[in-house]
């Protein structure tokens, strides 16, 4: 199976651009991983 290339910029450009299937991405990782990385509580 090949991929296809769905965008082409700057990763900065493309963040900018909410509607970019990176922007996309980003974000769904970013709300997968929120809970992951806070210290524990004492």
């Amino acid at each position: 199976i090949a991929g296809r290339i769905l965008e082409f910029d700057s990763p900065e450009n493309l963040l900018r651009d909410e509607s970019s299937a990176f922007s996309k991405l980003v974000m769904e990782f970013m709300g997968r991983s929120e809970g992951r990385h806070q210290p524990e509580p004492m």
